[in-house]
């Protein structure tokens, strides 16, 4: 995962001429040349990617933070949410990162429920934490980015995180680190036999036969 942030963070400076790693904004047409009022437009919107907005919203955040944060909750949990600040006229200020393991989808209204389909101009996310909604957002000013979509009704149209995909051959490796690392700290043995003559009676041979295996037994003693 993060070798994934690293690389990603890469893009997060401008790249005006197209030469290096970065972003870059242009005209949609291609072919076309900007004109002077273009090219202050673009400045403006760079100067507003670079800072995520209007720097009173949060001066320490910047495009590699916001990038860097979004990537690594979007490969962990297959979710990636930023909020879009508003000011009183309705126009985007900025954008913010938002932990996106406190985003749940809200439950649809009736008349959603009887339309087929969320109203954005309703609530459609809520912020859980420590297990009660703290807050909750439309859909036009929350971003609630899925990048593996499932269809099954059971997950809610949650995604499908790439760890949870491998997490069997992920415990399977912790454990294989584990067993290993207990060889450098208390040894441990192939399989094999031991064999005990001795002239003990059968009930303290038994007693003898329970604190031997109590020795060994757990994962402290291998």
């Amino acid at each position: 995962i993060q070798t994934r942030v690293n690389q990603i963070a890469e893009f997060a400076t401008p790249s005006r001429s197209g030469d290096q790693l970065g972003f870059m904004i242009r005209l949609k047409d291609r072919d076309d040349a900007p004109n002077e009022e273009e090219l202050e437009t673009m400045k403006e919107i760079y100067d507003f990617m670079i800072s995520c907005g209007d720097d009173r919203i949060n001066y320490e955040t910047n495009f590699e933070a916001f990038l860097r944060m979004l990537v690594r909750d979007s490969l962990t949990y297959d979710q990636a949410c930023f909020e879009v600040i508003r000011n009183r006229g309705g126009n985007v200020a900025g954008f913010i990162n938002v932990d996106s393991r406190t985003i749940r989808r809200a439950k649809m209204s009736k008349e959603e429920k009887t339309a087929g389909r969320r109203d954005p101009s309703k609530p459609q996310f809520v912020q859980v934490i420590n297990n009660k909604p703290t807050a909750q957002f439309n859909g036009e000013d929350m971003c609630f980015g899925i990048r593996r979509p499932r269809s099954d009704v059971r997950f809610h149209g949650y995604g499908f995180p790439e760890l949870e995909e491998a997490l069997m051959m992920i415990t399977h490796l912790l454990n294989s680190d584990i067993y290993n690392a207990a060889n450098f700290t208390n040894g441990i043995s192939v399989a094999g036999i031991i064999a005990v003559k001795s002239k003990m009676q059968p009930q303290l041979f038994r007693q003898f036969r329970r604190e031997f295996y109590q020795m060994l037994s757990g994962s402290a003693n291998a």
